[in-house]
């Protein structure tokens, strides 16, 4: 029987669904957010948190047409406002982990990656990897970044997770949400959907039923989710991937510690 906190490296993506109400643009769930940061605390020993910006990012983004790239002048006011707005989400996201004793520290992906047509060319990792050594939480987050192509483009929190995952031969990456993994049909519109518990890669687009985000999202939801790990999986076939809710306490908690949860696992042939 697995003990806490686990060991080895843990990337773990925190959606914005379980950060934020994603169908009220500009709103935290502040207890949720509370919640988060304890059971983070208890379970895992070495991590890395990665966030997505929910309703504090995805509405402005869309609002000022910001995904499709730099067109004038005025995109960069807008820009910076997007930031000074996802930055606040940030920054309570830290305060509630460091409330719970996790050292964590935030990193813009505007500073350490570079993309081209808005896939990543290069990421700028060292710092991060180091303070991670040091005994730190690297926080970072989606973001805006600069782009050779585009002048800008959005590189979203599931890319940054698969990308750190692969690249620091992380033992588990996990991908947190508002339901309880991957289903056999919509789990918000079909009460008979049912949670597939173990899955490959290969057999999802037969077997489960993945869609968009029901909220203002420029990354796809779920949907986008499976179509970036498929990308990566070649790199990811000695990491376990699990994609679970949090929005009860402790379903984090039975996962690490192999009792009762609700998650789906998805397995990459080797």
């Amino acid at each position: 029987m697995p003990t806490l906190p686990l060991p080895g490296l843990t990337v773990i993506k925190l959606g914005g669904s379980v950060l934020t109400d994603k169908s009220r643009p500009y709103s935290l769930m502040e207890e949720r957010i509370r919640e988060i940061g304890k059971e983070l605390g208890e379970v895992f020993e070495r991590m890395i948190i990665v966030h997505g910006v929910g309703s504090l990012g995805h509405p402005p983004v869309k609002e000022y047409h910001l995904y499709r790239g730099y067109e004038s002048g005025e995109d960069l006011v807008n820009l910076a406002h997007t930031q000074s707005l996802v930055f606040i989400l940030r920054t309570r996201l830290a305060d509630a982990l460091r409330n719970q004793g996790i050292p964590a520290m935030i990193f813009l992906p505007s500073s350490v990656i570079v993309a081209e047509n808005e896939k990543i060319k290069e990421f700028y990792s060292e710092s991060i990897e180091k303070f991670l050594d040091l005994g730190m939480v690297p926080l970072i987050g989606g973001d805006m970044v600069y782009d050779e192509v585009r002048g800008f483009s959005v590189c979203s929190g599931d890319t940054i997770a698969l990308h750190l995952a692969a690249r620091l031969n992380a033992k588990r990456l996990i991908f947190v949400s508002d339901v309880n993994g991957i289903y056999t049909e919509d789990p918000k519109t079909n009460e008979n959907a049912r949670l597939i518990r173990e899955i490959s890669l290969d057999d999802i687009q037969n077997r489960a039923q993945v869609s968009g985000s029901a909220g203002i999202d420029v990354t796809s939801g779920m949907k986008g989710k499976i179509e970036k790990l498929k990308s990566y999986a070649h790199l990811l076939k000695d990491t376990e991937i699990v994609f679970l809710s949090m929005m009860n306490y402790g379903n984090l908690i039975g996962y690490a510690l192999g009792e009762s949860a609700e998650f789906t696992r998805v397995k990459i042939k080797k």
